[in-house]
């Protein structure tokens, strides 16, 4: 009696769990199987046999995918689909249908069954190996396996593959903590400061947490960070909070690299560091971690840690964006006319001086990029250099105002005369302001009536105004002051306010 106890009880569950590891490995070739010889039958029995073959092999097929992805979705409903499509195909030429929605297909009598046969080999096959593997990680845990156990308890956690039930996978827990399991440890520490399962006790959290942490638990290092930096069952320790986060991230995990990446931008518990957190935050949005993308491309966008690059800060918001990160879909509506218009001005050539003064203008006015007028004057002088007149005007006023480049005058005048020259009119008009005022020039009324009469011509309103006052003073011109009236008329109607007070 005893014999046949010890056999019951031992022998047969280790032997049919033997038996489960093999056949998990065995039943998609057994599938294939199956398939290959029921075809190769139908050859003797039918007449379409490509078409039997090739149904079978794609439901074949069908089962194949649903096996690979069995750890990432619950087979026992979508095994179904398989078992819908072989069940339609028997009902469709058997008459149980409306007349005509099966008149196409291949199958009746004997192939119907056997195509109806193999089809349910195949899901059999598909959803068998994950059933047996839950047996068989059961009866390991029952014998006292603590890696079975730990394994166990998160299937109940989540529900994979059984009903969900909390309290069973903390029960599985604890049987595999008793054996100072790193990874039950964990959940463990999870479950109390969750309050999910147990009552929430931060402490009893992190007595597990500190366990995990001390074989190495990257999780565990993640959660003692938090536990120093809330408060809770410690001081509040922000330093140790970061050296957690750092232990946590050297192990990849990706949670405490982008933690981390925050201490250092902000300087919380660690001296501040751009370069630092710029790192940190470039090994998580690697890994699809939509904050640290944002704040990656924050740091493309100011420059803070790695070279400014608006391109690329473009290319983080527009990541995080898609993962409905509202911040970040704001500043990708910012930055991506400004990341088109810096690809463009990169391009070697002519055609591209309208993009690099307009990339030039966003810089010195901060539109979807970071203010910067050195840059900004930089791309102007870019474009400038290839004769685009706005540019050189523009670039003229960076030299007159000190904006982004050294002051001087007299290079503003050069640079403003080469706009004038091409007829810009408000080159014109500043022009003829530096030669009335003598403003890196000598002064010369004469000059300054000419650039004002040409640009006058092209009805710019200051320019208008500047004229009529030439003639109401006899500046470069003889006095008169009819025409004087009649240009003063003229601006006020354009727009220049200050001409109404000539009118008087």
């Amino acid at each position: 009696m005893f014999f046949l106890g010890w056999t019951v009880k031992v022998v047969l569950p280790g032997l049919f769990a033997k038996a489960v590891s093999i056949f998990r490995f065995i039943a998609l070739p057994l599938a294939s199987a199956a398939t290959v010889v029921s075809s190769h039958l139908l050859y003797f029995v039918s007449e379409k046999t490509v078409s039997i073959a090739m149904a079978s092999l794609a439901l074949l097929l069908l089962g194949s995918i649903m096996w690979m992805a069995r750890k990432k979705m619950r087979l026992r409903y979508w095994a179904a689909v398989p078992a819908a499509v072989a069940v339609a195909y028997a009902l469709l030429p058997s008459g149980l249908l409306p007349d005509g929605i099966g008149a196409h297909l291949p199958f009746n009598g004997f192939d119907t069954l056997v195509f109806l046969g193999v089809s349910m080999v195949t899901v059999g096959c598909c959803f068998a190996g994950s059933t047996l593997a839950l047996a068989k990680l059961r009866y390991e845990a029952r014998r006292g396996d603590a890696h079975a156990q730990w394994r166990l308890g998160l299937r109940y956690g989540a529900g994979d593959g059984v009903g969900k039930n909390v309290v069973t996978g903390v029960y599985w827990f604890q049987k595999a903590v008793e054996q100072d399991h790193a990874g039950a440890l964990f959940e463990m520490g999870k479950c109390y400061y969750d309050g999910e399962g147990l009552d929430d006790d931060r402490a009893q959290a992190v007595s597990c947490f500190l366990k995990a942490a001390e074989q190495g638990h990257a999780g565990a290092h993640y959660y003692m960070g938090l536990c120093c930096e809330e408060d809770t069952a410690l001081d509040r320790h922000l330093a140790k909070a970061a050296a957690w986060f750092e232990k946590a991230a050297a192990k990849g995990h990706a949670e405490a690299q982008f933690r981390l990446g925050m201490c250092y931008k902000n300087g919380v518990g660690v001296h501040k560091s751009d370069k630092h957190a710029a790192e940190n935050f470039a090994k998580v949005a690697a890994q699809g971690h939509a904050h640290a993308q944002f704040n990656l491309g924050l740091c493309y966008f100011h420059g803070h840690g790695v070279k400014a690059d608006i391109a690329q800060a473009a290319a983080w918001f527009r990541l995080a964006a898609r993962q409905k990160l509202l911040e970040a879909a704001n500043y990708h509506k910012e930055t991506a006319q400004s990341a088109k218009l810096y690809r463009k001005a990169r391009k070697q050539g002519v055609n591209n001086k309208k993009e690099q003064y307009r990339l030039g203008m966003r810089y010195l006015n901060g539109d979807g990029t970071p203010m910067d007028t050195k840059r900004g004057a930089e791309w102007l002088r870019e474009s400038a250099s290839q004769g685009f007149a706005p540019a050189q005007y523009r670039l003229g006023l960076c030299y007159y105002n000190g904006e982004g480049a050294v002051q001087d005058r007299t290079l503003a005048v050069r640079w403003c005369r080469k706009a004038a020259d091409q007829g810009y009119a408000i080159a014109q008009n500043a022009l003829g302001e530096c030669y009335r005022d003598g403003d890196g020039v000598t002064h010369n009324h004469n000059l300054a009536f000419v650039w004002f009469e040409k640009a006058a011509r092209q009805n710019y309103p200051p320019a208008i105004h500047n004229l009529a006052i030439c003639y109401e003073n006899g500046d470069g011109v003889t006095e008169d002051n009819a025409k004087a009236h009649k240009l003063f008329t003229r601006a006020v109607r354009v727009g220049v306010k200050e001409a109404q007070a000539h009118l008087h």
